[in-house]
């Protein structure tokens, strides 16, 4: 993020506000509404930040049908199988094709990516749980919708 301030920082401008202007007009660009996003360090993990679920599936819509959507894909965990999705959805119907990436932060988890359903149409994903308990009690109940989702025909 600070890296993106510094490349497009104009005379004067400083790094931060730089790094949101080219976010919010990449975001305009694809006719995504950045209302609901507030960004401060970029890196995800500052409680100040929040993105609806909205904002986030529109981010994934368009990087599925850009020109780097293998990239993408490739930096997503697969259900089951790799990253922190390793030990979760293993027997799931989502197990070995849905990509996701996983975010926990306290009181806070969620889950976005794609989904194929039974018949193989790659749904975006996003779910995202605020609540004190979401680390214990919320990660059952989304990779419940992830199974829900991957076995609609």
């Amino acid at each position: 993020y600070l890296q993106l301030g510094a490349e497009a920082a104009q005379a004067g401008e400083p790094t931060l506000a730089a790094a949101e202007r080219v976010v919010r007009d990449w975001l305009a660009t694809h006719r995504i509404d950045a209302g609901a996003l507030v960004l401060d360090n970029g890196s995800g993990l500052s409680r100040r930040e929040r993105v609806s679920p909205a904002l986030l599936a529109g981010v994934l819509r368009a990087g599925q049908a850009g020109a780097q959507a293998p990239e993408l894909l490739g930096t997503l965990p697969i259900a089951g199988v790799d990253g922190t999705l390793s030990r979760r959805l293993k027997d799931s119907p989502a197990a070995g094709h849905a990509r996701l990436k996983t975010g926990t932060l306290r009181d806070a988890v969620g889950l976005a990516g794609f989904v194929p359903d039974a018949s193989g149409k790659p749904w975006v994903f996003v779910a995202l749980l605020n609540h004190p308990e979401a680390a214990h009690k919320g990660r059952p109940v989304l990779d419940a919708l992830v199974d829900w989702v991957a076995g609609q025909r």
